[in-house]
């Protein structure tokens, strides 16, 4: 059911609540939903003031802990972040590619049901300029270093989806993983980050808009919006070169293949709110190649036969389904980068011509990047940082595939430009951001010239795709009725016999810390065999399965 229906069909959405005197329609209002944050009263906003704290109760207010970090302006025209105290543990943060804002960034929330959402915000202060980024939901940015003079206000509209985990229509849940149980994207609101030097909000409407181009994102870690800095991804950055007219809806979430994305009825989740004139943009590769189907050609091929179907289902609404080749990793061989995706980037190349689809060659794009960058410095846009770079990171990180801010920006601008040189292919193209700029990755922005003020979710430094599971769970163990019945590991082959097998079990194996090493599915079968260990069979392993997110039985493997 979309936005405008919700609206117009739920009891709860016509419930009036009265709050502190002033009737005001409430959670789920008949929106638009309208807040003032200065302290004179403007008639149809609801007051908020720095002790407007959020609650399920009223459905709104700022979220996260975060309302200590506000505070009225010194003429009271609205709110801003208390004055910011650099972290004293920070001995070796140079500030690149963050920096610290002269105020405190702050969250507001607003309770509302799926769907897409024009959100405009005035923003402004009597006695000094303004300089605000704003992020929506999961770290998504939508705008940079908006400017605005001392004594003015200005407005801006962006296009926001709130997604959901319950395929609409129905209660059917998509398979979630461990990450995604604490996902600002999946909480029930719509969050805002106000971040910047002096990001005064003045007034903030929200109100549904059901005649945006959508655009859906669904692929791995590459792709998701990070829950927590330092990691990044060009589809968390995208929505920023773009301005209202489309809303880009990011379902990817990682650690999944084109399979596992299906199997968790992610696919169905996307299918059952698009309509024609969306697209769907797909990117996967670089945890399919560690499927451990018998040979490679076997696996490219169940490959191909997902990736027809995939298509398939997003023509099938009046949609276009969109080949996105996978990002690079951080591999040089002198001053070539070296292609560690097998025949996955080109596979999807040759699929989207053969299926007469659009391709865009993020996998080139991504490759010439970090080749303009070279060797010695490509690595300033993954996530490698020195130990102490960000608040609560006291190790090092040294990660290979999944990019920092510099890096998911860079990429997100290099898609845009993309699109536009497309734009026979993409009606959005229309709706890239007022200041868009055609851009090279052959010459990137400089990266000590790259400043974004970090977000206040900052991470656990762990790799993103090392917990991409549900642990297991005596509940989950008993309600499955799937046990494994037995294994046995031999020349790099481990074959699996599980009892009460049903369709989309994945079959996952992991080493001893947790990372995962090879995987195959089980449609409906009781056995399968996973041969891609050859050369590690001195090594001992977990083989996990799991169905829609959560691990329901596991066993040591012992070589």
């Amino acid at each position: 059911m979309d936005v405008g229906t919700w609206f117009s069909r739920s009891p709860e959405a016509r419930a009036i609540v009265i709050l502190a005197g002033l009737g005001h329609i409430g959670v789920h209002a008949a929106v638009p939903l309208k807040y003032n944050f200065s302290a004179t009263a403007i008639v149809g906003y609801q007051s908020i003031t720095p002790k407007s704290v959020y609650n399920t109760v009223q459905g709104y207010g700022f979220d996260f802990g975060f309302d200590s970090a506000v505070t009225y302006t010194a003429a009271k025209d609205g709110i801003e972040g208390k004055k910011s105290v650099k972290d004293p543990t920070l001995a070796n943060w140079t500030g690149d590619p963050f920096y610290l804002p002269a105020q405190q960034a702050f969250f507001f929330s607003v309770e509302v049901p799926r769907g897409n959402y024009q959100v405009t915000i005035t923003m402004g202060n009597k006695d000094s300029a303004v300089t605000a980024t704003i992020r929506a939901e999961q770290r998504r940015l939508m705008i940079e270093s908006w400017q605005v003079p001392a004594g003015q206000s200005q407005t801006r509209t962006i296009d926001v989806n709130r997604r959901g985990d319950t395929i609409a229509g129905g209660s059917t849940m998509i398979g979630i993983t461990t990450r995604e149980q604490t996902y600002v994207d999946l909480d029930g609101r719509l969050t805002i980050e106000f971040n910047g030097n002096r990001p005064v909000v003045q007034q903030l409407v929200i109100a549904p808009v059901d005649t945006d181009i959508t655009v859906y994102l669904a692929g791995n870690s590459t792709v998701v919006d990070q829950p927590q800095e330092p990691w990044s991804t060009w589809g968390e950055n995208f929505p920023r070169f773009f301005r209202s007219g489309v809303t880009i809806s990011d379902q990817a979430e990682s650690g999944l293949t084109l399979a596992s994305f299906v199997a968790q009825r992610r696919l169905t989740n996307i299918a059952s709110t698009l309509k024609a004139g969306d697209y769907v943009f797909v990117e996967f590769g670089h945890n399919d190649m560690k499927d451990t189907t018998p040979t490679l050609l076997q696996s490219m091929n169940a490959w191909k036969t997902n990736m027809v179907s995939f298509i398939s289902t997003v023509k099938g609404k009046g949609a276009t389904p969109v080949l996105v080749s996978p990002t690079a990793r951080l591999s040089f061989s002198g001053t070539t980068a070296v292609n560690t995706l097998m025949g996955y980037p080109d596979s999807m190349r040759s699929i989207a011509k053969e299926q007469d689809v659009p391709f865009l060659d993020l996998n080139g794009l991504s490759t010439t990047f970090i080749e303009a960058l070279g060797p010695s410095n490509a690595a300033k846009a993954y996530t490698h940082f020195i130990a102490n770079t960000v608040p609560g990171q006291t190790a090092a990180l040294a990660d290979n595939t999944h990019w920092n801010d510099y890096g998911g920006y860079e990429l997100a601008k290099a898609m845009a430009t993309a699109v536009k040189t497309q734009s026979a292919n993409f009606t959005f193209a229309k709706c890239l951001s007022d200041d868009y700029v055609d851009f090279s990755p052959a010459t990137p922005d400089v990266y000590g010239s790259f400043q974004l003020p970090f977000s206040p979710f900052m991470g656990a430094f762990t790799p993103p795709d090392s917990a991409v599971t549900t642990r297991l769970s005596p509940q989950a163990y008993a309600r499955s009725g799937i046990r494994i019945a037995s294994t046995s590991f031999r020349d790099g082959i481990l074959s699996l016999t599980v009892n009460g097998s049903d369709e989309g079990l994945e079959a996952r194996v992991v080493d001893m810390e947790g990372e995962h090493v090879a995987s195959g599915f089980l449609h409906g079968q009781s056995e399968i065999q996973i041969p891609a260990l050859h050369g590690f069979s001195h090594r001992i392993y977990v083989v996990e399965i799991v169905r829609d997110g959560v691990i329901v039985d596991e066993q040591k493997v012992l070589p």
